[in-house]
């Protein structure tokens, strides 16, 4: 097969998997319009709100990239990376948002501490959220494999 196949597999695949992990896309976007124009909220806010909800779910199309561009034929890589890449973007925002917080003096230290902040997080993570989050990263890791190896051979 040609090699513009086995690179437009990871491309396709991530794609679909981060519009099935940010579904609310085209509201978020609307909404953000809609907002800077009705309270003139600066376009860096909404833009740093906006990555806030979908680097995680970019995390996918970017493993899906690395693997394809590896050339990583076996089968785990592609099920495991993927969901372990989206819960430390999760983990990683929530550290970044609680060192904000705490730090700047947005928040009075005796509200919550940084401890307090992750373990509502991972409560909040562990549920059914997360079964749908590691359901669709492996149905689209598989389906992309799959793909890979076909355009391989």
């Amino acid at each position: 097969m040609p090699i513009a196949r086995q690179t437009s597999v990871a491309p396709i695949w991530g794609g679909l998997c981060f519009i099935l992990l940010y579904r609310t896309l085209p509201a978020d976007l609307v909404l953000s319009v809609q907002l800077m124009h009705q309270y003139g909220i600066p376009v860096s806010q909404m833009a740093i709100g906006w990555l806030v909800t979908a680097l995680p779910a970019l995390m996918p199309l970017l493993c899906f990239m690395a693997l394809a561009h590896r050339g990583q034929s076996a089968l785990w890589p592609w099920l495991v990376l993927p969901p372990v890449a989206w819960l430390l973007c999760q983990f990683a925002l929530a550290i970044i948002a609680g060192i904000v917080i705490t730090r700047f003096g947005l928040a009075p230290p005796w509200s919550e501490t940084l401890s307090d902040l992750l373990f509502r997080l991972a409560v909040r993570l562990w549920s059914v959220h997360v079964l749908t989050v590691l359901l669709t990263t492996l149905a689209c890791g598989y389906a992309c494999w799959r793909e890979y190896r076909q355009a391989r051979a």
